[in-house]
């Protein structure tokens, strides 16, 4: 498909088909596993995402064996690829709450890695305080704990919006 905007209209379709209905997609679960080594971004952030949506599907298992790939994705450098691994993460947490623990001990490395600038790591520490409340009951105490201790190291976080995230995840969580 030559026609960028008929491209992203289909890949929005199915997108929302994932959200919607991820049984009708589950079929293809490789292909969209293949779309996390594209080379171009958006069918990462895609395939990413898809396969998040299928993990509330997937009997077989077979998030298991890319969940190391998705993970991987938080570390590559670049805010938009780890946004969108994040947000999938999240929702296989949510999925699967056998494997919350161990995607929050990788979601916590975020602070670790190398972006372009601070700021990106502040923006996605504000998107994990935001979007961490989805998998909070299937964690136990010693990773509630870690997400509390970075939440308290980000209160006074330089950038405004994720320094009130912070502050409402403890707020919201009762652990001030």
């Amino acid at each position: 498909m030559k026609d960028p905007k008929r491209k992203y209209s289909a890949q929005r379709e199915i997108l929302k088909l994932s959200f919607e209905n991820p049984q009708a997609l589950y079929a293809d679960f490789e292909f969209f596993v293949e779309l996390l080594n594209h080379s171009n971004s958006i069918f990462v952030w895609a395939g990413l995402l898809v396969l998040g949506n299928l993990s509330s599907v997937d009997r077989e298992k077979k998030i298991d064996t890319v969940l190391e790939s998705m993970i991987a994705k938080l570390n590559t450098g670049k805010m938009i690829t780890a946004g969108n691994a994040l947000k999938s993460l999240i929702v296989v947490g949510k999925s699967r709450p056998d494997l919350a623990n161990h995607i929050v001990e990788e979601l916590i490395k975020i602070k670790k890695y190398e972006y372009d600038t601070e700021e990106c790591i502040n923006v996605l520490l504000g998107l994990l305080y935001a979007s961490v409340f989805q998998i909070w009951d299937n964690l136990d105490l010693t990773h509630r704990d870690k997400l509390t201790q970075l939440a308290k190291a980000n209160i006074a976080n330089t950038r405004n919006a994720t320094a009130k995230k912070a502050q409402r995840f403890l707020r919201i969580t009762n652990r001030k």
